[in-house]
């Protein structure tokens, strides 16, 4: 039974609203929170590195399915309607995002999750910016909200691209401290 099937009533509306933003928000916070070097390494000790992950994961999944769930039935709530020139210039911004998500999945990629300290020196789209797939969210999260002017996916794409960007800086933080000198020589070398 898809979305049409069953419409929320007003009051129902509001709630879902209500539900999705609380929802989407704690996705946020969570995944920065759960991912600082406090919490994380007393979750490891207790959990193990495997058992940290499982929970990060069950988490993110959890917040994340619940807000599409909340998401899904609400109706859009047109704030404003993209005028026909702003679609080529937010089509050239996704080929953008796209060549940098790409660029992003190398074993050279040192923000990723599990990448080894090394002494190679950035290359690709990791000499433009250190978090080519935290950028390519959040030139995502602007052209969507652009394009749509739907309320329900502004507050979305908002999410998104806070989460992308927050993390980038998180993540130079957490790197800093896990790789030391080696990260403070990546980060002369290319940007934020």
């Amino acid at each position: 039974i898809g979305a049409e099937a069953r419409r929320p009533a007003q009051g129902e509306r509001g709630g879902l609203v209500t539900l999705f933003i609380v929802l989407l928000a704690a996705f946020v916070l969570t995944h920065i929170w759960m991912a600082t070097p406090a919490i994380r390494d007393g979750l490891v000790a207790r959990l193990g590195p495997g058992g940290f992950q499982g929970v990060y994961a069950l988490v993110s999944f959890a917040l994340l399915g619940g807000a599409m769930w909340a998401y899904r039935p609400l109706e859009p709530q047109i704030l404003w309607v993209a005028p026909p020139l702003v679609w080529l210039p937010a089509s050239a911004l996704m080929l953008v995002a796209s060549i940098l998500f790409v660029g992003s999945i190398t074993p050279a990629n040192k923000a990723l999750a599990g990448v080894p300290a090394s002494e190679r020196p950035a290359s690709g789209v990791l000499r433009i910016t250190r978090h080519p797939m935290m950028w390519a969210f959040g030139l995502w999260a602007v052209v969507h909200a652009t394009l749509s002017g739907s309320l329900p996916t502004v507050i979305l794409a908002a999410g998104i691209g806070a989460l992308a960007l927050l993390g980038a800086a998180h993540q130079d933080v957490k790197k800093r401290r896990l790789m030391g000198e080696t990260w403070a020589r990546y980060e002369r070398e290319t940007s934020y």
